[in-house]
């Protein structure tokens, strides 16, 4: 016996929707490493792409650039660091009060921080920049040469 599945176009769009979106985050997929208890938190990032570069932006609030490491290894940009408060040491990060402050709410995040990305095959690892500004580091990944469009002028 056949059954009939009636034909939903938007179905199909919101399936293929849906691959496009896995394929893009697989793009700048985070390595796993394995057996890792790591207690430290992850970065969250903005990933953009432009013709010549792509730009990953990520907020450090009341950080200073010496704070911040970043390191470029077989393939993968580390991003890390720690954020103090501004009452006590990150040394207990389940320290909740000192001696002159007893803390009643704590929203702002404290502690270390380690984001991990793959790169693109087409970055050019020796132009990348990093900058700080207003609480939001910036990291610019020049695509190689090879990787650029180029324009062909007809004669």
């Amino acid at each position: 016996m056949t059954t009939l599945v009636r034909w939903n176009p938007t179905r199909n769009m919101r399936r293929m929707h849906s691959d496009i979106d896995r394929l893009m985050e697989s793009f700048f997929e985070t390595p796993r490493v394995s057996g890792s208890k790591s207690t430290t938190g992850g970065l969250p990032v903005d990933v953009a792409e432009s013709a010549d570069s792509y730009v990953i932006s990520a907020p450090v609030p009341g950080l200073k650039s010496e704070d911040i490491d970043i390191t470029v290894e077989d393939g993968v940009l580390s991003i890390s660091g720690a954020f103090n408060h501004s009452y006590g040491s990150t040394e207990n990060a389940d320290e909740t009060e000192t001696a002159a402050v007893k803390l009643h709410i704590q929203e702002r995040r404290y502690g270390s921080f380690a984001r991990k990305l793959r790169l693109p095959k087409d970055v050019d690892g020796e132009g990348i920049e990093a900058k700080q500004e207003d609480g939001i580091l910036t990291i610019t990944l020049p695509k190689s040469e090879a990787a650029q469009p180029k324009k062909i002028t007809v004669s």
